[in-house]
């Protein structure tokens, strides 16, 4: 008894440490949006959304994936071998970043119809977070040291650029001090932090890393489709309803960002089961996970819908104050999202089924390009995010026929599962 009562008490300590991590992720950026968006107004605030909505897009490529196979993979390994785990990532990840984050750059300032440089330079230090060594502190079960190196750099960014903007300062500031910078210090913090040493970064060859990358494209095309439901609906509805896009993207930016703060009990599930080296055991902890991330996602949901309108009313200075019509499809999404993270990013790798999982973004993302474009187009902001609901409920269905076929086949070829 006393064994399990430490076991759930450290259970307890990391996901407590996980959820302050991803609360904190989610407040830096309302620190500086009311001063920028007092600055600037709604035409600032819908070129800071259309590069955020590209850059995270362009992050998701230059990540490459090590967020959805990395913290399992370095759950049950050596110090040792989990510091040249991260030293792979970051090396494979840098052959990525500068092409993308460029183009992304590229693309926002062409959207943007005002402000196309803040466009282009949000979008460009929204790229650079796919450097990110997140995924190997959660992996590791070292939330406090994911504090520190990433969490921390980022909100005294964010700060610093905040008080810069107050005093009259370039809009540009924000994109550059609150963004870029942070994005590129905290991976270097991170990998100090890691223990990884000088010559693991060169103990690779171009034939090596190119080879990981290669190893990455199963999750990674998941990844790349899902971001075209996930980061690109702002840019959709820019294209669709150009007038849509700030009220839009405070409903959606302000959804992301509690989502963003929601990825704390994935977070400790996924090391939780992780952690356990005995197959059957494995996939009995995913299927918990599942059945307690359930309430816990309407709970949240239910919260938000309360929430946002006030919420959206100071973080956008009045120039994109969410309806509780919109805040309710923000809702439904959000719940949809958190259950899709646990059966897709857990239950599904635990089952060696991440082909299921690309095959649901991508499902996902054939239905929210048009569902989007066009309901944006006809209903404005709602239609959009009514687009984005019916991309998450096509993501889970396809998950959970997944999870069942893999079961299905696991009874029979897999019974060391069962």
């Amino acid at each position: 008894m006393r064994g399990q009562n430490s076991r759930w008490r450290s259970l307890a300590g990391r996901l407590l440490g996980f959820l302050l991590i991803p609360a904190l992720s989610a407040v830096s950026p309302l620190i500086a949006l009311p001063a920028l968006t007092a600055r600037g107004g709604a035409t600032a605030w819908a070129a800071v959304a259309i590069g955020q909505s590209l850059g995270s897009a362009g992050a998701t490529v230059v990540e490459l994936g090590w967020g959805l196979t990395g913290p399992q993979r370095v759950a049950r390994a050596s110090s040792r071998a989990a510091a040249r785990v991260a030293a792979l990532s970051l090396v494979s990840k840098s052959v990525a970043l500068v092409p993308i984050s460029a183009l992304c750059a590229v693309a926002a300032s062409a959207i943007a119809q005002d402000h196309s440089s803040l466009a282009a330079l949000v979008a460009a230090g929204t790229a650079a977070n796919g450097m990110s060594l997140a995924w190997y502190f959660i992996g590791r079960g070292r939330p406090m040291l994911l504090l520190v190196t990433d969490s921390l750099p980022r909100l005294i960014a964010v700060l610093l650029a905040s008080i810069l903007l107050s005093r009259g300062h370039s809009l540009q500031v924000y994109p550059v001090v609150g963004l870029i910078l942070p994005a590129l210090a905290a991976p270097l913090v991170g990998v100090l932090m890691s223990g990884a040493r000088p010559g693991d970064f060169f103990r690779f060859s171009v034939s090596r890393v190119l080879y990981t990358i290669r190893t990455q494209s199963v999750a990674l095309s998941g990844r790349i489709a899902s971001s075209i439901y996930i980061a690109l609906p702002i840019t959709i509805v820019g294209l669709a309803s150009p007038e849509s896009v700030a009220l839009f993207g405070g409903a959606e930016r302000l959804q992301r960002m509690y989502l963003s703060a929601l990825t704390a009990l994935p977070n400790v599930l996924q090391n939780w089961v992780g952690r356990e080296p005995a197959p059957r055991a494995r996939l009995r902890r995913a299927e918990r996970a599942v059945l307690m991330n359930v309430p816990l996602s309407f709970v949240c949901a239910v919260f938000f819908l309360l929430a946002a309108p006030r919420a959206s009313s100071f973080v956008f200075s009045g120039v994109a104050t969410v309806t509780y019509r919109l805040s309710a499809v923000c809702a439904v999404v959000i719940f949809l999202t958190c259950n899709s993270r646990v059966i897709g990013g857990i239950l599904l790798v635990v089952v060696r089924s991440v082909g299921t999982l690309s095959a649901s973004a991508a499902a996902g993302a054939a239905l929210s390009l048009p569902a989007i474009y066009e309901l944006s187009a006809i209903l404005g902001p709602f239609g959009g995010l009514v687009g984005e609901a019916i991309a998450e409920t096509t993501v889970l269905v396809v998950q959970i026929w997944g999870w069942i076929t893999a079961r299905s086949f696991a009874r029979e070829q897999r019974p060391d599962l069962l």
